[in-house]
């Protein structure tokens, strides 16, 4: 599966495949990001564990936590609701900058969008836009994710009650 990624006006294709160079170099823990993406991990919650460094701290506009461990555990909790009740998924990746700065860590920074469907009588849709610092540091031999920062443009509590809305009948 690839995406196209717009970054800075130049159109790449990205392979999920580039995950298995992991992160050496903080380019392929952008790539490996991407990948991610590629997966629709902001649903899935399907992340390259192998990026994350494990006491990682993870925040989004309704939560924060830290540990790798915890993450799984979360996202083994919501799974079977996700996969019962989540019609349809669409990530779009807008961009994913590299941003290095010294002493071995940096950010790497993706704007997005997400949108799905549940299957709630009342057929509701979730659409959110927003951007993700994924903040890096050199550990031994590789790169990896010590702080995951997530923004929404929109209020958590917009955002929820985007789930009590009505949405258009599928026929």
């Amino acid at each position: 599966m690839s995406t196209a990624l717009v970054n800075n006006g130049n159109i790449s294709n990205f392979d999920s495949e580039k995950s298995r160079f992991k992160s050496s170099y903080p380019e392929n823990l952008r790539d490996c990001i991407v990948a991610d993406f590629n997966r629709g991990y902001l649903f899935s919650g399907a992340i390259d564990f192998d990026i994350y460094d494990e006491s990682c701290r993870f925040t989004d506009p309704t939560i924060s936590f830290t540990g790798l461990s915890t993450f799984k555990r979360n996202i083994e909790a919501v799974r079977p609701l996700i996969d019962t009740f989540l019609l349809d998924r669409n990530v779009t990746l807008y961009s994913c900058q590299l941003l290095e700065s010294q002493n071995d860590t940096g950010q790497v920074i993706a704007t997005w969008r997400m949108s799905g469907g549940l299957k709630l009588f009342w057929n509701p849709r979730i659409e959110l836009t927003g951007e993700t610092a994924f903040t890096y540091q050199r550990k031994g031999a590789k790169y990896l994710v010590v702080d995951y920062f997530e923004r929404w443009d929109i209020p958590p509590s917009t955002a929820l009650l985007q789930l009590l809305q009505p949405g258009q009948t599928v026929s």
